[in-house]
Formats: C-alpha cells, sequence, structure tokens
C-alpha cells in the first residue's frame, strides 16, 4: 500500500474502534474458524521445536487468536508475528496479544530476514497489498514451509455484503440526515443564546423530516443490522437527542454528528477497498503465479463456503516452499 492507503487503513481502525464496529465483515464465519484450526493443528514442528509462524494483514488479529488457542489446547509451541500497514491495528495487537510480536510495515516491503518462518498465514489481508507481497511472502519462508490464505471472491458472499453495506452508507450520506441534524442543533444552540429565532429553528425542524424518513427507507432496504450496526444507532441516537434536546449540550451533540460522519465515511470506505481487492479467477491465477515464482509450489484453489445457506465467499490458496 502507497502513503495514502495507510492513511486510509489507520483511519479505519480507529474510527470503528472508537464506534465499536465489527472489524471485519465475515471474519468470525465458522468455516473460516474450522479452517484454521485445521490448519494449526496440521503444522509441523520446526527442528527448534517451534513453529514460526507470520500473520500478514492481520487487522485485529482474528487469525493470531485462533493459532493462539490451538496452542494452548494442543501444547503447541508457535512463535508468531502479526504485520500490518496500520499503526491502530497494530496498537490494538499489542494490547490483546501481547505475547506476540507486532511489526507495523507493508506486506510489499516487510522487515524481516529471508527464510524466517514456517508459516505465512492472511485472511482477508494480503490481497490488498501490492503484488511484490507475494514475492516477499516467498522471501520469508524457510524451505519446507507453507502459505495459506484466505482472499475475497469476487462476487462471493462476503463481496455482497460490503456492497450492501457500502450501499447504505451511501444512502445515509445521500439522505442529508446528519448536517440536517447539525443545523437543527445549531439553531437551538443560537436560540439559548439569544441570538436565533423560532422561525428558523421551526424550518430546521421541518428540513429535518424528509431526511429521517430517508434514513428510515434504507434501513427498510437493508436491514438495521447494515453498516456494522452503525446506521440504526446513529438513527436512535438522533431521535433520543431530538426527544430530549434540552438534556444535552448542543455542542457536545454537534461534536458527536462530526465523529460519526466521519466514521461513516472510514467505514464506507474500508467496503469500498473490499469490493475492489477482491478477486476473480484471472486475478488469483495472478497471485498464484507470483507465489510460483517465488520458489513455491502451489495447490490448485479452492472456494470457501461461507454463511447459511452457505455461498462462496472466499479464495483459499495454499502451496509450500520447494526445499
Amino acid at each position: 500500500m502507497n502513503g495514502t492507503d495507510s492513511e486510509a487503513w489507520q483511519d479505519y481502525w480507529e474510527q470503528t474502534q472508537r464506534a465499536g464496529i465489527v472489524p471485519e465483515i465475515g471474519a468470525r464465519a465458522p468455516a473460516l474458524r474450522d479452517f484454521w484450526l485445521a490448519f494449526f493443528r496440521s503444522c509441523a514442528l520446526a527442528e527448534e521445536g517451534h513453529t514460526r509462524v507470520l500473520d500478514l494483514g492481520c487487522g485485529h488479529g482474528a487469525v493470531t487468536a485462533l493459532a493462539e488457542s490451538v496452542a494452548r489446547n494442543d501444547q503447541r509451541d508457535f512463535q508468531l508475528t502479526c504485520l500490518d500497514v496500520s499503526r491502530a491495528a497494530i496498537d490494538l495487537i499489542r494490547a490483546q496479544h501481547p505475547d506476540v510480536a507486532a511489526v507495523c510495515a507493508s506486506a510489499n516491503n516487510m522487515p524481516l530476514p529471508d527464510a524466517c518462518c514456517e508459516h505465512v498465514v492472511s485472511q482477508f489481508g494480503v490481497e490488498y497489498a501490492p503484488p511484490g507481497a507475494a514475492g516477499e511472502a516467498a522471501r520469508v519462508l524457510r524451505p519446507g514451509g507453507t502459505v495459506a490464505l484466505i482472499m475475497h471472491l469476487k462476487n462471493g458472499a462476503i463481496w455482497d455484503e460490503c456492497r450492501g453495506n457500502r450501499d447504505a452508507l451511501d444512502g445515509v450520506r445521500d439522505s442529508g440526515v446528519l448536517p440536517a441534524f447539525i443545523r437543527l442543533v445549531e439553531e437551538n444552540l443560537a436560540l439559548r443564546r439569544g441570538r436565533g429565532s423560532r422561525d428558523a429553528f421551526a424550518q430546521a425542524d421541518r428540513d429535518l423530516a424528509p431526511c429521517v424518513k430517508a434514513m428510515e427507507a434504507v434501513m427498510d432496504e437493508h436491514g438495521r443490522g447494515i453498516g456494522g450496526g452503525l446506521v440504526f444507532r446513529t438513527y436512535d441516537d438522533i431521535a433520543h437527542m431530538y426527544r430530549k434536546m434540552a438534556a444535552f449540550e448542543p455542542v457536545e451533540v454537534i461534536a458527536w454528528a462530526g465523529e460519526v460522519q466521519s466514521t461513516m465515511t472510514a467505514w464506507r470506505e474500508r467496503m469500498q477497498s473490499m469490493l475492489d481487492a477482491a478477486l476473480d479467477e484471472t486475478g488469483l491465477v495472478a497471485w498464484r503465479e507470483r507465489l510460483a515464482s517465488g520458489g513455491l509450489t502451489m495447490d490448485e484453489p479452492a472456494r470457501l463456503a461461507l454463511g447459511d445457506p452457505a455461498r462462496d465467499g472466499a479464495w483459499i490458496l495454499r502451496g509450500t516452499k520447494r526445499r
């Protein structure tokens, strides 16, 4: 990722953590959990008795957490390293996984030595990186080491979910509900300070009504859980503050609305980045060939079914570094 991408990921992790948004679409799907538990249980030990695992594009550490659970339950000695381009994500890893080595860097330029690990893994992370990440993944693998990547499938189940989230957040933005609510609060503040007029406040109130209706239409179309739950929470908060406006400090409400706008923007951009990073068969073949050129013998790609009812939602790409 370039500098602009890095900043976008930083904004995403900071904003969504503060808002309490579910950090990864599909990250806790049972099929994903089952895949990684089986993978880590099958990992061969290195000669030194421990197994070094690199989690690329680690995000909030969903895969690392599963590796740690296998280590605890099966008495395995994993030495785990997490790498992500976002400082906020790495800070989260350090807070929640204190025994893990956490590195803030691009997967395209890893500050790690050659042949330093037995396994390189990634779940919905490495496909966001530049193509050179494939060569880097091959470089850090020891001979006989394996790579296991779960990657976004274009037009799959998660792709559709991301598109729905993006469209819903666009709908909220287009409704104008937050700017209209801010204007109403500003008119209320002006009245409190003796500088406003009741007519201006009443007009702002009338202008807000169709915006709220448009927001309700978004939830009717997509459901209350859309946008990581942020859309409904925002709607509910607006309704609560509207009913009890006199109980809230207008300046604080305006600051809240600005924070929500920033969070929605970060979440929307993350959804778009997921859509852009998702791979069709041509894109997957390109990744497979780049890994092969780095000295890996690649398995045939597979599709992973997710959800209920189950639909293809992700690619599985695996390979082994030739000795």
